[in-house]
């Protein structure tokens, strides 16, 4: 479904779900409401807890060929000497620098001289609990992994950080195989609505980069947010600026 195609189709359904009653959105809105209905339909699909049983990426061999080109293999950098040890959360753990693309960890992995290491994410909760432990390393060929905050590299792009906790042989190589956060589904270039108006920093037209089988679930769900938000009175200046223009025609 190209963007003219799920433009159109928006509009029958927005028209539909509010009775004709709504404000026609303009493309830039619509844009809006895509890409987040998008990036809730990717994190619903890999959070077995929304999905159920049998959720996630590993539910099915077709979720995993529908995410399979969002899909990067990296080896992260250890920024840990650049980091002051005071500010780490944990000061056994090594730092190392996330993608900016990064959007959900599908696996991760770290390798030293002799062994290699499966990663466990823990939440902020989970690390005080294990921290009261008699014990509190993370079992052998196992290290834990908790985002804790951002980093700044020498270009002044600003990265995820997170901190590694583990019994290491030297300094591991952290692999993390991901799913890169998607580009937003633009329909048209946004320079017509005005110089500040920006998706995920992006503005150019760009089409949906998941498999077409997808693109009317993600039109639907754009549909239903952009309902919730007319319902609450949360329509944007822009939409209501576009209802006045049309009752003055």
């Amino acid at each position: 479904m190209n963007n003219p195609e799920m433009s159109a189709l928006f509009d029958v359904l927005f028209s539909n779900v509010t009775s004709n009653q709504a404000p026609g959105l303009n493309e830039g809105e619509k844009s809006v409401f895509l890409t987040k209905g998008q990036n809730m339909l990717i994190k619903e699909e890999f959070n077995p807890r929304t999905d159920g049983v049998g959720g996630g990426f590993d539910g099915s061999q077709q979720r995993q060929y529908d995410f399979s080109s969002l899909i990067v293999v990296e080896n992260l950098m250890n920024i840990s000497s650049n980091i002051d040890p005071s500010t780490k959360l944990d000061k056994r753990s090594l730092v190392f620098r996330f993608p900016l693309k990064f959007f959900l960890a599908v696996n991760e992995i770290l390798f030293d001289s002799k062994r290699q290491y499966s990663v466990l994410p823990l939440s902020y909760d989970e690390y005080q609990r294990l921290m009261l432990k008699p014990y509190n390393f993370p079992v052998k060929r196992g290290a834990w992994r908790i985002l804790t905050g951002v980093a700044e590299d020498s270009g002044h792009n600003v990265y995820p950080k997170a901190e590694i906790i583990g019994k290491f042989e030297g300094t591991p190589t952290y692999q993390l195989r991901y799913v890169k956060r998607p580009n937003p589904i633009i329909l048209e270039d946004l320079t017509n609505y005005g110089d500040d108006f920006t998706i995920d920093g992006k503005w150019r037209e760009t089409p949906c980069e998941l498999p077409v089988e997808m693109h009317q679930e993600i039109v639907e769900r754009a549909v239903t947010l952009a309902k919730i938000a007319w319902q609450g009175g949360t329509v944007t200046q822009a939409a209501q600026a576009a209802a006045q223009r049309d009752n003055q025609k």
